[in-house]
């Protein structure tokens, strides 16, 4: 019995970070909020996407990412891929959700 109780509290960060936020909660959420949730395996879309994001080339970025070919699983790194990906996101120039600038 204890085991089952255990077992059913025990939920893994990486699937709760994962899980895509409503439109609800993304407007209560900070830019610096939505920055920290959006990690793991991108797909990019050009519309209906999870997060709206622009791209900057200077220390004003909301987060700093550095692309990797696979197993994303830091809050400051992300994979592209076009299926069994976590977020989808749209680059834009004005609107965005939050700010990235790519690093090495």
């Amino acid at each position: 019995m204890l085991l089952a109780v255990a077992a059913a509290v025990f939920v893994p960060v990486a699937a709760d970070a994962a899980r895509r936020p409503s439109d609800r909660e993304k407007k209560e959420l900070t830019r610096k909020e939505k920055a920290d949730m959006c990690c793991g395996s991108m797909r990019i879309v050009s519309s209906d996407a999870d997060f709206k994001v622009a791209i900057r080339n200077d220390s004003g970025a909301d987060k700093t990412v550095r692309i990797v070919t696979r197993n994303a699983y830091s809050s400051s790194t992300w994979s592209f891929c076009e299926s069994s990906y976590n977020y989808t996101i749209q680059f834009v120039t004005s609107g965005e959700d939050f700010s990235v600038r790519f690093v090495n």
